[in-house]
């Protein structure tokens, strides 16, 4: 008579230990596709640009509030808010990280992205004598730039920002530009876009820029308060109000509100 080999069961902590490694691993595998397919920006496409992605993420902070630029002494605004009406629809929903930080919906048609990279760029040539026009920008290689010229005298906030007035992302065409305390409150208010999950908390990163600097040669850049995300227009309408909120951050960040306009 044969006997029937008897099976050794597996303890409980075993199979629970084995579960929770195979659902950390789906997720992250999961993250890491939804991390690359975000746009190259800020940190390199790979696993340590990953692995600082989410770092960022533990220290960032919600998005919409408003409190911080309404307590903000500085109130003088720049933009011509008779121009900002309330944006339609809904927000855009954004990507799970912090960086790179992108639209994931209600991204324009490429022709309209192209619309909005010549108003950019004819903005800083009818404005030569304030800003200078770059194709790289400091905090993101693959997206043009906006920069303050060097005989501008630079506020703070520009000193800490290398000097960038904003930039737009090649992926969606959102943008992030620096404005005012009181701008960014009617900006976030009005719907047209929201703070840097990283904006005021960045100067906090400090074991994680000791890593940075050694795993990928750079630190983690300090993003002000006054640094936020303007989404990207998806028509014509919007193009005009995204212009005015541009034209409000160069007069901000050259302390001159002789902006020209570039749509007539």
């Amino acid at each position: 008579m044969t006997s029937t080999p008897s099976t050794i069961p597996i303890p409980v902590p075993v199979l629970v230990t084995l579960l929770g490694l195979s659902v950390a691993f789906t997720w992250s595998v999961d993250n890491y596709r939804k991390y690359i397919d975000l746009d190259k920006g800020g940190f390199p496409p790979n696993l340590v640009g990953w692995f600082f992605a989410n770092i960022c993420k533990f220290f960032g902070q919600e998005t919409t509030s408003i409190v911080a630029y309404a307590l903000d002494p500085d109130q003088q605004t720049w933009l011509d808010i008779s121009k900002v009406p309330q944006r339609e629809g809904s927000r855009p929903i954004l990507g799970w990280h912090a960086v790179p930080h992108r639209q994931i919906t209600q991204r324009p048609l490429p022709s309209f992205m192209q619309r909005l990279d010549e108003l950019f760029t004819c903005l800083a040539a009818s404005n030569a004598d304030l800003v200078t026009y770059t194709e790289s920008s400091d905090h993101n290689r693959r997206t043009i730039a906006m920069k303050l010229q060097p005989h501008i005298e630079a506020r703070l906030v520009a000193g800490r920002y290398r000097r960038e007035i904003g930039h737009i992302h090649a992926l969606d065409h959102s943008m992030h530009l620096v404005l005012s305390p009181a701008d960014c409150r009617a900006v976030i208010e009005r719907g047209w876009g929201e703070r840097h999950p990283l904006s005021g908390v960045t100067r906090h990163l400090k074991f994680a820029n000791v890593l940075a600097n050694i795993l990928l040669g750079q630190p983690i850049l300090y993003i002000p308060s006054e640094f936020i995300m303007v989404y990207a227009p998806r028509n014509e309408t919007e193009l005009k109000v995204t212009e005015s909120i541009v034209m409000a951050g160069m007069a901000y960040m050259a302390q001159s509100p002789e902006v020209i306009p570039a749509l007539h």
